[in-house]
């Protein structure tokens, strides 16, 4: 759909693709069939499975990543067709110039509706909580144990032990729609005899020792980056004042004693005291009911920041915000949310896309586009709140392992990644900023 007749712009469409015209709303060219105004090109962008989008700098990476970016574009695009009239944008674009507008999240449609969401069964996890053993590529794994700095006999144990769990277990991939379960396979004949989980938790340090080595050592990064950016961002788009101060608090409980109770099971330990830092930086819907402080944390200082609000305690008041962002920001990222004991085993998947998120920030990916706007969840309970992005975080999880994991070179550019981040990130964004909405 084009118009090579617009007084604004005249270019015929290329052979990649084709050229979107916008013109006043009160314009039509003479030609019946390019006699469309701009709110029926709106209508029909948002109603039509194909995307337009102009061809001018396009790149490969673009291209074949049209469908994935189709509802990313068709927002930008309505909201610039709209701002072109002189009206008011569409709910929820960077462009609107009315206030805070609230959104329910159960009636908020997420960017990509389509992205894999993989699944263990519990039939495997009940073989081992080092799950990942049972689903890296088989190949990349004894390559990992190669690599290790371990002698030689320790790993040819390793490996001899491995291999027997391969057969016992060997596991599919069955795929229903978007959603893939890993599962035993029918072949699988289990009788691994005694201390088997000893040797599991062997097997997965030695993989684990050789991963690191790969690819050498890793530093976090999502917490001096991405949530300050996140915290500032939000702040801005509330209108809420000290944006700055807010965002400058926004990563100090990183800095805070870890706090890992002695009741939880050892592998949660392991992965809480390599990657998260904190048993309050981490939800887990799953395990146990639900374990993690995270929730607990966040409405504690949600709390007290209304508090020191109310008391005209204003430094206070951002100060205990900046905390309470904190805890919501570490469960939309789905690596607090669960494949604790994988995480421990290769720590390196946690902070090579912890980083990659913060580095695509604003660049990139541009995943800050996806929040770039006035729109926020309401919060009527800030620990209930956690918990719900806790569990679309969750949902991601195992993909996202599981990809990197088996990808470490190309994962990247895996669509899927990309586009489950976008989806926790905007859940993320849109309560961070209600919660904000609603201390201030």
């Amino acid at each position: 759909m084009y118009c090579c007749c617009s007084p604004f712009h005249q270019r015929p469409p290329s052979r990649s693709g084709h050229i979107l015209v916008f013109r006043k709303p009160d314009f039509k060219c003479s030609t019946t069939e390019h006699s469309l105004t701009i709110f029926d090109l709106v209508q029909k962008l948002t109603q039509s499975s194909t995307l337009l989008i102009p061809t001018c700098g396009m790149t490969k990476k673009d291209d074949n990543r049209l469908n994935s970016k189709r509802r990313t574009f068709l927002k930008g695009s309505a909201a610039a067709a709209f701002a072109a009239t002189g009206l008011s944008a569409v709910p929820g674009s960077s462009v609107a110039t009315s206030g805070p507008e609230p959104i329910d999240p159960d009636e908020h449609e997420l960017p990509n509706s389509d992205v894999k969401k993989l699944q263990i069964n519990e039939e495997v996890r009940d073989v081992t909580h080092h799950w990942a053993l049972l689903t890296t590529d088989y190949d990349l794994t004894l390559q990992r144990i190669r690599e290790a700095d371990a002698p030689d006999a320790q790993k040819r144990r390793v490996r001899a032990f491995l291999k027997d769990v391969w057969d016992a277990y060997p596991t599919e991939r069955v795929t229903d729609g978007n959603e893939v379960t890993v599962e035993l396979a029918d072949s699988a004949s289990g009788g691994l005899g005694d201390n088997a989980e000893k040797k599991f938790d062997k097997a997965a340090e030695i993989v684990a020792d050789g991963t690191s080595i790969v690819d050498g050592p890793v530093q976090p990064e999502w917490a001096v980056s991405t949530h300050r950016k996140m915290a500032e961002l939000s702040a801005n788009k509330m209108n809420v004042s000290g944006a700055s101060e807010i965002a400058g608090h926004a990563d100090d409980p990183d800095y805070w004693d870890p706090e890992i109770p002695n009741w939880l099971p050892g592998f949660v330990k392991d992965a809480i005291n390599q990657v998260m830092h904190s048993y309050g930086h981490y939800y887990n819907p799953g395990l146990l009911g639900g374990t993690g402080g995270a929730p607990s944390n966040a409405k504690e200082y949600f709390n007290k920041a209304q508090d020191a609000d109310d008391s005209g305690n204003t430094s206070d008041a951002r100060e205990k915000a900046g905390w309470a962002c904190h805890f919501v920001v570490d469960v939309g990222g789905p690596l607090h949310t669960g494949a604790e004991a994988s995480q421990a085993a290769n720590s390196s998947v946690h902070f090579d896309y912890e980083g990659w998120v913060a580095n695509n920030w604003n660049s990139g990916e541009n995943f800050s586009d996806e929040i770039d706007n006035n729109t926020y969840y309401p919060i009527n309970s800030p620990s209930q709140a956690t918990k719900d992005l806790a569990g679309v975080s969750n949902d991601y999880v195992g993909t996202i392992f599981d990809t990197i994991n088996n990808n470490p070179d190309s994962w990247k550019d895996d669509d899927d990644v990309i586009d489950a981040t976008e989806n926790v990130l905007v859940k993320t964004g849109y309560y961070n900023k209600g919660f904000l909405q609603e201390i201030f």
